[in-house]
């Protein structure tokens, strides 16, 4: 198979220009078609070349009759480069073996393998006779390493060596190409001799290179120290020369060093640590990038020692950390970090015996100049006490203290103490700059040393603390710092690792004495232990801590009343951290039996103690049960979760957090077994009949405030506690809420009626109430059905207060008890529908609760607890009765109160989130009489059938039960826009038709409908719905009666932008298209802004309808609902039209204020700055809270004006309409001498504001005309003295104003008033003068509104009047330069 070698010479294009595709056989199918479809576009002539000999294989093989396979393309290509004419050839060399270097991946491994030995030579050959050509030898070198790859390992290192050594000779070469393609082919050939004899003949052969190349620099830098001047360059030539291949041969180690074999590997790395006496930048960072890459490879066979002895060399070198360069001193950094991993892993002790070294050299860089440094090797350490420092090895540091070494009578420190003794060393205070990057790896050191490991650092905790002492001072004198921040988070990882113990051991707080004035009390500590402990030991705080609290607690009763505030203080702060040591404690069984009654007389006896015992209490009691729930072991009936903080007397404020989410955000740690948390489980309860009264008396008799800690605290107890133990509580809670109903009904008051709870009866049961919610969490199935039996009556109660705690407690049961449920769900459901004409305002948002979790059992095929009931039998029934419930959710959506509203919005989505995922179906239109026609032979879907019920509240007899169906169906719209949107024609015009309804609530709900309309359903849909929407909203386009105009002209506009102005306008009155075109203006201009075109572009009248409405979105951008911005009556943030950004001006404006328009137009828009726009605040009275936390909030500021920074307050009184009040200073005015010609004028008096305008007539009235400002008006009483009669006065100023514009306006110059003419000399003097005037020579440059203009002449025609002014006072400071050099002395030159 031999081509024809003359005929494809001469078919190979030579010149720039390749040659028509046509010239080259063009197969249609196989490997060769799928190449020349490749390459066929690419016009480059190697790639032509490359065709040429494709076409020319192909054409060889179809007369042959062989396929065109990788195999059959590969044996022509090889048979052709055997001849000697082809090897003679560069480009048919380079198009032959650019070919193969496309073809040899496809051919399969045995193939090569059996012909890598005759490919090998023929390669090589062409590598040795075309070494010049850069091109034909990197596709020699790219096919070699290929065919190196799969070579035959069985047949010895005489077969490879040639071609191994070709690539390594090359993979040093000066040409980056060449160098980086023999570098990819000796790494290939490395990976396939891995494991095999032959890796050892190939690392001998790298480590010969390398010892030959890299001790070169050095040899050529001694040669040329030694050489003469004449010699000189030539020596300097061959330093260069001797870099350049070191660095060459550096680069290809980074990838190649991590295959080599392990003595090849060391005998490089000496080599390559010798590199580093050179102090060359360039060659200290290849090669330290070198070692790394060996270090974290996971391919390198480095064995510990030699990791070890590595590391010895990399820290040994002095002259490589002595740079001062960052990103050397980084790449040796991560280098020592990688290798200590490694060993680590490999040999722990051997990593803790060289730990020392890496600390003594590192260490000091943690005070580096460079910031970068600082923080990579803060880095750095702390990764090496994280993974480097076992549990032997701070076993071992304790127990040996100093051991003498062998042979010596020196002893010798551990090499853990001498690790802390390094970073110790940087607490001095010659380091202080780095003493924030320092204290994060002392952090790092504490987290790592743990319990077992205190009293290993207790030095270094004395000096932490001495730098908290020190903050503490500074934070008590204002003073900030980044030293304060940083030793605060590394004592509080030293409270929480090493323990409040070793902390409180080695800087004891010392209170006593700080009282008594004989230490420095460490009050600093309190708050940090507070903040810090965990998983500490309770009986330590019982020991220590309680003991001091008490000792406070006796000198506060004793003390003077400086020295009580202070020791009360302490107390509170004492007690304050028993939170903490009761968060995951050690030792609870014991610690809890010991102080549970020192502990219990505190919370009854010192009201002020109860929040943090309660806090202490709830946390020990949720943790257990935490654990054993997640365990699967929770034994009882206490498995519900226990209810949260009751609600405040304000039903608008949020509820305060509980504990339990503080304790359910935590993960268990490893010593809080299940096993250790039912040792806790028993415990608490053989204490709960004792803690159980106490926290009952205390939660009734307390405060509203003390019940907000106190219940969760009963309710967390009696999750754990058994049925028996709650048995008596709960009763007498029952009874004594029976009583106080019964009691408030008699006539006379009872003798023996209870007081406790309140001071009403409301009160009293509301307290009760809340008392058996908490107490709910631990009864079991009966309790609660006794529990429920007796709230029954309650629910139609008609106090608020009651029946929302009633409420509440119902919701609990219905969310938490399935239990009870399964019994009496029937009788749930019967109490709730009865109970509908009953319920109140305050307590919908916890009945809505109650019917959420009916509705979902309703819809369920099989209801629990439904017994005998005929209303409850049928699935036919039972949806009637959710379309009850369904209908008072819908009613509840326009309630007074917020929370209420937001709870029904809510829990309509919820049911239809969780009716559409139980029965999905996909959603049918709807027939001519507004029923959804449903296919069929297929069921009702759970949204289908829930939109039903909503539709049916539009046919409802009053105008609020229509309102509030239209907003329910916006709200569904809203949420399911892609799901809805094939109901939307059938469904517009039944909306659109209550446009004409005389209620404005319908009409309100109805723009709200349709404004969710125009932001979710599809551009399509909306231009086909767009006629009759128009059409609706023109009825109250000119209505301003509740904002209806302005949401109107909000829905327009969205309109506009979402379908076009040129669809909008069509079905708009002529009288409002005016300002439509201006809209649609100020739209263009902003696009060409933000798109950074001209300024200078024509705004063409169809411009905003160039885009398709393919490229429209298909829906708006959806984000987070606000129930408030569609249906409120103003439309703050609700639309884009509300507010418009003026380009000219740059402040904000209304869409209408340039032009005028007709009088009745609805984008006829006022300024709306004033009210809830107002810019430069967050929240004005009567607002509702914006939530920070929402994704349209920035675009909803950006609108309004909110993203300004509020005003600063001023110190003006003001009076109820916001107006200041001035009060002016009356002073007795002393009568000075009358001018000739006229009356007096107060610019002319000796302290007047207007001295500078003295002298010229008229101008001083004119100026106090025009004053803006309460300083520079003019006093009542000097403005009386020119006449005695009103109508005199006001003459007098009319013919100043005209004076004084007159003379203003024009001088004999033509120049202003303030010019500075009248300050120029007479008589030809130079210079300026004062004359008559008593201010200084100056000249006024006027404020020309034209610098406002956008266009660049006007601006420019403005700075002209500047340019005169500044050159005459250069001309004139110039001229008394020179006569100062005169010394002559002239009159001071006119000044800005």
């Amino acid at each position: 198979m031999v081509l024809d070698i003359s005929s494809l010479s001469a078919a190979l294009p030579r010149s720039a220009v390749p040659p028509a595709p046509q010239s080259l056989s063009a197969p249609t199918s196989g490997l060769v078609a799928e190449l020349q479809s490749k390459f066929n576009n690419n016009k480059q002539a190697e790639t032509q070349q490359m065709l040429a000999v494709l076409g020319a294989c192909a054409s060889v093989l179809a007369s042959a009759g062989l396929p065109e396979s990788p195999t059959a393309i590969f044996a022509a290509g090889m048979s052709s480069l055997e001849r000697v004419e082809v090897q003679a050839s560069p480009e048919m060399a380079a198009a032959f073996c650019r070919l193969l270097a496309h073809i040899m991946p496809r051919i399969p491994d045995l193939t090569l393998k059996a012909k890598s030995a005759a490919s090998s030579q023929i390669l090589c050959a062409i590598i040795a006779r075309h070494h010049v050509e850069g091109t034909v030898l990197r596709l020699a070198l790219q096919c070699l390493g290929a065919n190196t790859a799969a070579m035959d390992v069985t047949a010895g290192w005489l077969q490879a060596a040639p071609a191994f050594s070709a690539l390594l000779g090359y993979a040093g070469d000066a040409r980056p190409k060449v160098r980086r393609q023999a570098q990819q082919s000796l790494t290939r050939a490395l990976c396939t001799l891995q494991g095999t004899p032959l890796l050892l003949n190939a690392s001998d052969a790298i480590a010969s290179v390398c010892g030959q190349v890299l001790p070169g620099p050095e040899a050529a830098a001694r040669a040329a120290a030694a050489a003469s001047n004449k010699k000189r360059p030539a020596a300097e030539a061959a330093i260069t020369k001797a870099v350049q291949d070191t660095l060459h041969l550096l680069g290809a180690l980074k990838t190649v060093l991590p295959l080599l074999s392990g003595p090849a590997v060391r005998s490089i790395c000496d080599a390559i640590i010798q590199l580093f006496n050179l102090r060359q930048h360039l060659v200290t960072g290849t090669a330290t990038a070198v070692l790394s890459a060996l270090l974290s490879s996971h391919t390198a066979q480095l064995r510990a020692p030699e990791v070890a002895a590595l590391l010895q060399g990399i820290l040994a070198s002095e002259p490589a950390w002595a740079s001062r360069d960052a990103v050397i001193l980084l790449s040796l950094t991560h280098t020592v970090e990688c290798g200590f991993l490694r060993l680590s892993k490999a040999d722990q002790e051997a990593g803790v015996r060289l730990l020392p070294s890496a600390f003594h050299v590192l260490a000091p860089l943690l005070a580096a100049e460079q910031e970068g440094v600082r923080f990579g090797v803060s880095q750095a350490l702390r990764n090496l006490l994280a993974g480097c420092i076992p549990a032997a090895a701070i076993s071992a540091a304790i127990t040996s203290r100093h051991t003498p070494s062998k042979g010596s009578s020196t002893k010798k420190m551990h090499p853990l103490r001498s690790v802390i003794a390094a970073l110790q060393s940087m607490l001095a205070p010659r380091h202080q700059h780095a003493w924030p990057v320092v204290l994060t790896v002392v952090a790092e050191l504490f987290a790592c040393m743990g319990r077992p490991g205190a009293s290993l650092v207790e030095g270094m905790l004395a000096q932490v603390g001495s730098l908290c002492a020190g903050a503490a001072e500074a934070a008590e004198a204002d003073e900030c710092s980044e030293v304060a921040g940083a030793a605060a988070k590394a004592m509080g990882a030293a409270i929480q690792h090493l323990g409040p113990e070793a902390v409180l051991h080695s800087l004891p707080l010392d209170l006593q004495q700080g009282l008594e004035g004989t230490e420095e009390a460490r009050t600093w500590l309190l708050p940090m232990l507070r903040q810090h402990v965990s998983a500490a030991s309770l009986g330590f705080w019982g020991t220590s801590i309680l003991p001091l609290a008490r000792d406070m607690g006796s000198r506060a009763a004793t003390s003077s009343s400086l020295q009580a505030l202070q020791c009360r203080a302490l107390e509170a702060q004492l007690w304050a951290s028993f939170p903490a040591f009761c968060l995951w404690p050690l030792d609870l069984h014991d610690a809890f039996r010991q102080h549970a009654r020192d502990i219990g007389a505190a919370f009854e006896k010192r009201p002020d103690l109860r929040s943090p015992i309660s806090l202490g209490l709830q946390r020990l009691c949720l943790q257990t049960r935490q654990v054993l729930q997640s365990a699967g072991e929770l034994s009882g009936v206490g498995s519900t979760n226990p209810p949260g903080i009751p609600d405040q007397i304000d039903d608008e404020e949020e509820q305060l957090p509980s504990a339990e989410d503080h304790a359910s955000q935590q993960e268990a740690p490893a010593h809080f077994t299940p096993d250790v948390a039912k040792r806790n489980l028993a415990t608490l309860r053989a204490f709960a009949k004792n803690w159980l009264p106490l926290l009952r008396n205390a939660f009734v008799n307390g405060s509203v405030e003390e019940r907000a800690y106190i219940g969760p605290c009963i309710s967390a107890y009696a999750a754990i506690s058994e049925p028996q133990t709650l048995a008596e509580p709960f009763r007498n809670t029952v009874r004594t809420l029976i009583k106080i109903a019964t009691d408030a009904a008699a006539e006379l008051p009872a003798a023996d009626a209870v007081t406790a709870g309140g001071e009403n009866a409301s009160e009293r049961r509301c307290t009760f109430l809340d008392l058996a919610l908490y107490l709910s969490s631990g009864l079991d199935a009966s309790a609660i059905a006794i529990l429920y039996k007796a709230i029954k009556p309650i629910l139609q109660e008609r106090d608020q207060a009651v029946q929302k705690k009633a409420y509440k407690l119902l919701a609990h049961v219905c969310e938490q008890r399935q239990d009870f449920l399964a019994e009496h769900f029937g009788d749930v459901v019967e109490v709730l529908v009865a109970g509908m004409p009953a319920a109140l305002s305050a307590a919908k948002r916890h009945r809505l609760r109650c019917l959420q979790v009916s509705i979902l059992l309703l819809l369920q095929p099989e209801v629990p607890g439904v017994g005998g009931r005929q209303e409850l039998s049928t699935p036919e029934k039972r949806q009637q009765v959710v379309s009850t419930l369904v209908s008072e959710i819908i009613l509840c959506v326009k309630e007074v109160n917020r929370r209420t509203r937001v709870a029904a919005f809510e829990l309509l989505i919820g049911l239809a989130h969780a009716m559409d995922t139980t029965y999905p179906a996909p959603l049918p239109s709807l027939d001519a009489s507004m029923e959804v026609a449903e296919p069929e032979g297929q069921k009702q879907g759970g949204l289908q059938m829930l939109f039903t019920m909503v539709l049916g509240g539009l046919v409802g007899a009053t105008p609020h039960m229509v309102a509030a169906s239209v907003m329910a169906l916006a709200r569904l719209m809203y949420e399911f826009a892609s799901q809805l949107e094939a109901l939307a024609p059938q469904l517009l015009p039944v909306i659109l038709s209550l446009l004409r309804s005389k209620s404005r609530e319908i009409i309100k709900s109805v723009l709200g409908f349709l404004k969710v309309v125009a932001m979710r359903l599809p551009a399509a849909q909306l231009d086909q719905n767009l006629k009759p929407i128009l059409e609706g909203l023109m009825i109250w386009a000119h209505d301003s009666k509740n904002k209806f105009k302005l949401k109107v002209r909000v829905i327009v506009e969205r309109l506009a932008r979402r379908c076009g102005f040129q669809a909008v306008s069509q079905h708009i009155p002529e009288q409002d298209r005016k300002l439509l075109a201006h809209i649609r203006k100020e739209k263009q201009r902003h696009e060409r802004k933000r798109q950074g075109a001209s300024e200078a572009d024509a705004m063409g009248v169809d411009g905003a309808d160039t885009k398709s409405a393919a490229t429209r979105a298909r829906t708006a951008a959806r984000s987070e609902w606000q129930a408030s911005q569609v249906f409120s009556d103003d439309e703050e943030g609700a639309g884009d039209a509300a507010t418009v950004r003026s380009d000219r001006t740059g402040a904000k404006s209304t869409a209408g204020a340039r032009g005028k328009s007709t009088a009745g137009s609805i984008l006829d828009g006022k300024s709306r700055r004033g009210g809830s726009q107002g810019a430069g605040r967050v929240m004005q009275e009567g607002e509702e809270p914006m939530d920070l936390l929402d994704s349209g909030l920035a675009r909803k500021m950006a609108r309004t004006g909110q993203a300004g920074h509020a005003a600063e307050p001023d110190d003006f009184e003001r009076d109820a309409g916001n107006r200041m009040i001035i009060k002016e200073d009356v002073r007795p005015v002393l009568k000075p001498k009358r001018k000739r010609g006229g009356g007096l004028d107060a610019a002319d008096s000796e302290d007047s504001d207007f001295d500078d305008l003295r002298g010229i007539h008229g101008a001083t009235a004119a100026a106090r005309d025009a004053a803006k400002s309460v300083r520079f008006a003019a006093s009542g009483p000097a403005s009386n003295r020119g006449g005695t009669a009103a109508s005199s006065r006001a003459g007098t100023m009319v013919s100043r104003r005209s004076k004084a514009r007159s003379q203003m306006s024009v001088g004999s110059a033509g120049n202003k008033s303030h010019s500075g003419s009248r300050f120029k000399a007479k008589k030809g003097a130079g210079g300026d003068t004062k004359g008559s005037s008593k201010v200084e020579p100056y000249a006024y440059w006027p404020m020309d509104r034209r610098m406002l203009n956008r266009r660049p002449d006007k601006k420019r025609e403005a700075r002209a009047g500047l340019a005169g002014v500044v050159k005459g006072s250069t001309k004139a400071a110039n001229k008394a330069s020179r006569a100062k050099r005169r010394k002559t002395i002239l009159p001071p030159a006119a000044s800005l």
